[in-house]
């Protein structure tokens, strides 16, 4: 299971990934999402420390929920940290105007 570190409190983070779908409310699928499971503890799905989702193009994305346990700043920490690391090894393409 990958880790991550947040720089803010040095606290070391643990996340797994899955495909997940989003649907409209008449049912239709409306966009599939990586779902990022976050715990604080390895390999432990029970204790979750909160969810966040990914479009396959790289975005965030973050449905509004009523049971926030979690800041904004705490996530947008976790999205950076997920992010460097998963983009540590990827070469960065040129952009062109």
């Amino acid at each position: 299971m990958p880790s991550i570190i947040l720089k803010t409190s040095g606290e070391t983070l643990y996340y797994s990934t899955a495909e997940t779908v989003v649907r409209n409310p008449i049912g239709k699928v409306s966009a599939t999402l990586i779902e990022y499971v976050i715990t604080a503890v390895k390999e432990d799905a029970a204790n979750i420390f909160c969810k966040l989702y990914k479009t396959k193009e790289g975005f965030w994305y973050d449905p509004e929920s009523t049971d926030e346990q979690v800041d904004n700043n705490t996530k947008h920490n976790i999205k950076a940290a997920i992010d460097a690391a998963e983009n540590k090894n990827k070469i960065q393409k040129p952009f062109h105007i």
